[in-house]
């Protein structure tokens, strides 16, 4: 896709983007000579993590470069022409057959839902599953969906009453795999802190952030040839871990395999709980690191906010304000 050319000295750039398609969406701003251009901000929601999605305002010939995943408020001042590109990388959701699945796994985790107490105790693991799906939106305008927020609020209080989280069960751990999967958690863990400030050097100590990169690149060393990491589960864990770190592009493991592994596997009669659960939001191109976007104080259910005032589900906003002016 060419860039749009805009060449009114004041302006509004404006862009609602769906989510689960892969778009490149460019503007470039004449700036004559002697003229500057201030550029503000007005919105930005990105629903994806920093590494894959995110706008950048670049100078075509000071070799200037501004990086944004989130809202900023400082405006970009530059001399010369000026190119907004937004850029979101999503391979997952570019590859055959993927879609069809994610429909399937959200049918089947809903079928799996009872009338009262919906998943029962996995209720949180379900609401978390279809959210990242982007199959819910709980903004307010669904009552089976509130209900969903609800079931999960009180399952939520009773586990930390009981000292339990979701990552546990009175009689064992979660994941009863090997020490991969603990490596896999502990990835999403960090890259839900790097990507909370956009950077992992900037998150963690240098030790911290050389292990982050080392096991990161590690995990992609453990996958055989069915494209797989070992079992469902832990190809879903460490496939979660790679997207969450943004290595879900990268040349030295199969992305491909490993999504028609997954595929096959959610497509067996004996397909369980868990496995939709871990499998799901990579149907996505999500991993549970994305729940650290969601802004539970803006909770139009809790601030009496119509739906009007909530970016839906399948759209991103990202709106800009820019002027030229006499140096």
């Amino acid at each position: 896709m060419g860039c749009r050319i805009v060449h009114s000295p004041v302006g509004f750039i404006s862009e609602f983007v769906a989510l689960n398609h892969e778009f490149n969406f460019c503007w470039i701003i004449p700036v004559s000579t002697g003229k500057y251009i201030e550029i503000k901000m007005n919105n930005l929601t990105l629903q994806r993590d920093c590494f894959s999605n995110y706008v950048e305002i670049s100078s075509t010939e000071k070799e200037e470069k501004y990086k944004f995943c989130q809202f900023s408020s400082n405006p970009v001042t530059l001399l010369s022409n000026v190119t907004i590109m937004y850029k979101e990388k999503t391979g997952v959701l570019s590859l055959s057959g993927v879609a069809e699945a994610r429909r399937k796994a959200i049918s089947w985790l809903r079928k799996e839902r009872l009338a009262s107490w919906g998943w029962r105790d996995y209720t949180p693991r379900g609401v978390v599953a279809l959210y990242l799906a982007s199959n819910v939106t709980f903004n307010g305008t669904i009552l089976e969906e509130e209900l969903m927020a609800k079931e999960t609020e009180i399952k939520t209080a009773v586990a930390l009453l009981r000292f339990q989280t979701f990552l546990g069960h009175d009689d064992g751990p979660l994941f009863a795999g090997e020490c991969v999967d603990l490596q896999a958690m502990a990835i999403l863990a960090l890259s839900c802190k790097a990507n909370s400030t956009g950077s992992s050097d900037a998150s963690f100590t240098s030790t911290t952030s050389k292990l982050y990169k080392q096991v990161s690149e590690n995990l992609k060393g453990f996958q055989l040839q069915d494209g797989s990491f070992g079992n469902l589960h832990t190809t879903a864990l460490i496939t979660q871990a790679l997207i969450s770190s943004g290595l879900e592009g990268s040349k030295d493991w199969s992305l491909n395999a490993t999504i028609q592994y997954l595929m096959k596997e959610l497509d067996s009669p004996s397909v369980d709980f868990l496995s939709v659960y871990l499998t799901l939001p990579i149907l996505n191109g999500k991993s549970l690191m994305d729940v650290y976007k969601v802004n539970c104080s803006a909770n139009p259910r809790k601030n009496d906010e119509g739906p009007d005032n909530v970016v839906m589900k399948d759209e991103q906003e990202l709106i800009f304000w820019f002027k030229t002016a006499n140096i």
